[in-house]
């Protein structure tokens, strides 16, 4: 696959995944990061897709500036090479990130962000984070870790299907700091394919394999930088997680960046918790009238009665 360039010589390097469906909010992702960006700081923003269309593609372009660059990666020739995702129940984009360190191997660092996320703080806090000595920076998975906890099933998994040492150190995929020649030198890609050819089916897909293949090698990031407001009451409320608990707790003060985990997203269900400050940030996209009738038309009586 073709190497991506780099364009400045010092930046903070962000990385988006995404297709068409997704590509109205990986709009909204990005004109939230960009409207807190210091004019201190170039930025270098890289939305890897399969099959985004010229006009949303035009759309990302437009929000770029002098210190800003914003273009699109295909990844296509990706998959084409490799045909473990017809295994998955998940989309293909939430396999690029495996190819990161590959296609990226002149960059040191990459920061890489799904697209259910509103950020409300200067990413490059995070990007300056010295992960010199680690695979990966993240934050835990508050939510799966609750979840293990209290299903056998998910002990099963955990312990015998796919074992993990310590399942308190599981992260969540969504927003991570990847070290590129460490990751690139681990030769992440093939690592993962080979668990995929033998594993067929993953629970959490590229999570677990970046749980698996990183272990040991992750700094645990303060729960600001990926924020998950909607956690398993029993989080709170089982001592055994207290310190679990404690963690997630350091968040509620910023939230840097808002990660909206759960199957019901703002765009559809606008009622939700934080779903307002999700679609305040629409509202300053370009691309805001768009989104509205997306939603109307996506609830108005007729379609509801055809549902």
């Amino acid at each position: 696959m073709e190497k991506i360039k780099k364009i400045y010589p010092d930046s903070v390097n962000v990385v988006i995944a995404t297709n068409n469906n997704y590509a109205p909010y990986t709009v909204v992702a990005l004109t939230s990061l960009i409207a807190h960006t210091s004019d201190k700081n170039n930025y270098d923003i890289i939305v890897l897709e399969t099959d985004v269309s010229d006009e949303y593609k035009n759309i990302l372009s437009t929000l770029k500036k002098d210190n800003i660059s914003v273009r699109t990666y295909n990844v296509n020739k990706f998959f084409e090479r490799n045909e473990f995702w017809h295994y998955s129940y998940w989309s293909k984009e939430t396999y690029s990130r495996l190819c990161i360190p590959e296609i990226m191997e002149d960059y040191e660092k990459v920061l890489y962000l799904d697209v259910d996320v509103i950020i409300q703080a200067d990413v490059a806090e995070l990007y300056n984070t010295d992960i010199s000595d680690y695979l990966i920076a993240g934050n835990r998975n508050y939510g799966l870790i609750t979840s293990i906890r209290h299903s056998p099933s998910l002990q099963y998994y955990y312990g015998t299907i796919f074992p993990i040492k310590n399942v308190k150190n599981l992260i969540n995929a969504g927003v991570i700091l990847m070290n590129i020649p460490k990751l690139k030198e681990l030769q992440l890609e093939d690592k993962a394919i080979n668990i995929l050819d033998q594993h067929k089916k993953l629970l959490f897909q590229d999570e677990d394999l970046l749980n698996k293949l990183c272990e040991d090698r992750i700094l645990y990031i303060d729960s600001s930088w990926n924020f998950r407001y909607a956690v398993p009451e029993k989080l709170v409320y089982d001592w055994q997680l207290l310190d679990i608990a404690q963690q997630w707790a350091t968040g509620l003060h910023k939230q840097n960046i808002i990660h909206y985990v759960s199957k019901e997203k703002p765009w559809d269900y606008p009622n939700l918790y934080y779903s307002e400050i999700w679609w305040a940030w629409a509202k300053k996209s370009p691309i805001y009238q768009q989104l509205l009738k997306a939603y109307f038309d996506k609830n108005s009586p007729e379609q509801k009665v055809q549902q």
